[in-house]
């Protein structure tokens, strides 16, 4: 993320594209709409991504490291969509 904010210093979004890709784009740059996105993200895993490899039907956003990844569902945003699990979810082995 710190390596990407450097290149897209006011933001990027994310569309996920499958277990092996992803897309970022600058999110000052982009000439589609928030929704238009997620209507790609949505035809592409339907049409084009085995549903194993599919990753998510969302949009993401990267604002800066304080606001974190939101999620876009539904017109609005999310804030911190993306959480790392807790080591203690996890079985001992």
């Amino acid at each position: 993320m710190e390596r990407l904010q450097k290149i897209f210093q006011d933001g990027f979004y994310i569309l996920p594209s499958s277990t092996h890709e992803l897309i970022v784009i600058d999110s000052e740059e982009s000439e589609q709409s928030v929704s238009d996105l997620v209507r790609i993200v949505k035809e592409v895993n339907k049409n084009e991504v085995v549903y194993d490899e599919q990753l998510s039907n969302h949009v993401y956003r990267f604002k800066d490291k304080e606001t974190g990844l939101e999620m876009y569902e539904d017109g609005k945003w999310y804030k911190n969509s993306i959480h790392t699990p807790m080591r203690e979810i996890f079985p001992q082995k």
